[in-house]
Formats: C-alpha cells, sequence, structure tokens
C-alpha cells in the first residue's frame, strides 16, 4: 500500500490518499482512495493529467499551463458504491485512462475513488 499527500499553500493536509493492489501486476486491480479538503472535480483533473503523463518526462510547463487553464472535468454520470454498508450517490467520470468517482459527505470533505486502465481492460467496473 502506498500512501500520497498534498497540502494546501497554508501547509494543511488538503489531500491524503491510500492505494490498495499490486501496482507491479498488470492484471491486478488498483484503486486509490482520497479523502480530500480541495474541490473533488480538482482532484480528478489533476488524476487524470497525471495518468496521461505516466511514464513521460516531466514538462513543468505543459503541467503549469494544464493546472491553470483546464476546467474541472464535468461527470459522465453517477454512480451508487456502498459506504460504511450505505449506498452513496457518486459523481462518476470516465476517461480514456481509468475513471474516478466522488462524493462528498460534507461541506469540507469528500471522497474520491481512482483506478486506472491496465493491460487494455477496466479496473473493477463499476457498471458491469
Amino acid at each position: 500500500m502506498t500512501a500520497q499527500w498534498s497540502f494546501a499553500d497554508r501547509g494543511e493536509l488538503a489531500t491524503g490518499g491510500l492505494q490498495h493492489g499490486d501496482a507491479e501486476d498488470p492484471d491486478a486491480a488498483l484503486v486509490l482512495v482520497f479523502t480530500t479538503r480541495q474541490s473533488p472535480g480538482q482532484l480528478v483533473k489533476e488524476l487524470q493529467f497525471g495518468h496521461v503523463l505516466e511514464g513521460r518526462p516531466l514538462d513543468r510547463e505543459l503541467a503549469m499551463r494544464f493546472r491553470r487553464r483546464a476546467p474541472e472535468p464535468a461527470p459522465t454520470s453517477g454512480v451508487e458504491i456502498p459506504v460504511d454498508g450505505r449506498p452513496r450517490g457518486f459523481r462518476y467520470w470516465e476517461a480514456d485512462t481509468g475513471w474516478q468517482a466522488a462524493w462528498r459527505f460534507d461541506d469540507r470533505y469528500a471522497l474520491v475513488l481512482d483506478t486506472r486502465y491496465r493491460s487494455g481492460r477496466a479496473c473493477l467496473d463499476l457498471r458491469a
């Protein structure tokens, strides 16, 4: 399991995430689970952009232009996912690189799930 963290400008923890699955096995499910204080759509935008850049050399200028200019992506649909045994209405984003789902559980925090397409197929297809 791998942890990922991001901090707000004032040094406060903005997003914490845990990766579940075997990143070395291309046939294994790989899911990242984030709790965030930032806009879930903004986090989805950053995750999708990171997937596009995965395995490529870092281009800081491109990354800064994207971060400033690209709008938050619109959800492609909704999906119900149980949280603590109760179904919750998540917003769902389908992208060429994988899918993300987000649920805001109060005015300060949201839960964001992130997967990547691996071995040419979906990881944990929620629509099946």
